[in-house]
């Protein structure tokens, strides 16, 4: 993890400790949203390296905003297993309105 992002990339990873048992992922605990999301974001994910988060960035940029969290599947690396491990974790924003503050699609 770079050393510029590492203040702001611990307290998201703390955020993300704090929120990994059940009753905190019942309580609304705070999604990562896969069409916004910075490399360290992904990083403070569940099984996401800094490789495979930047998969999920370069897919983003190749192939324009995830439709849905099922688009995550797409990227090389991320399986059944993983997929499902990630899903409660991140969401999809409505793309039409992010078309529209972004230019795209």
């Amino acid at each position: 993890m770079p050393i510029e992002e590492s203040e702001s990339a611990s307290a998201r990873v703390s955020e993300k400790a704090s929120t990994d048992s059940p009753s905190a992922r019942q309580a609304g605990a705070r999604q990562v949203d896969l069409n916004q999301a910075t490399l360290s974001e992904l990083e403070a994910l569940p099984g996401i390296g800094p490789k495979l988060a930047q998969r999920v960035i370069e897919h983003r940029d190749e192939n324009g905003p995830f439709r849905s969290v099922d688009d995550l599947r797409q990227v090389k690396g991320i399986g059944r297993k993983k997929f499902d491990r990630l899903r409660p974790h991140v969401l999809v924003t409505n793309t039409k309105s992010l078309a529209r503050h972004k230019g795209t699609l």
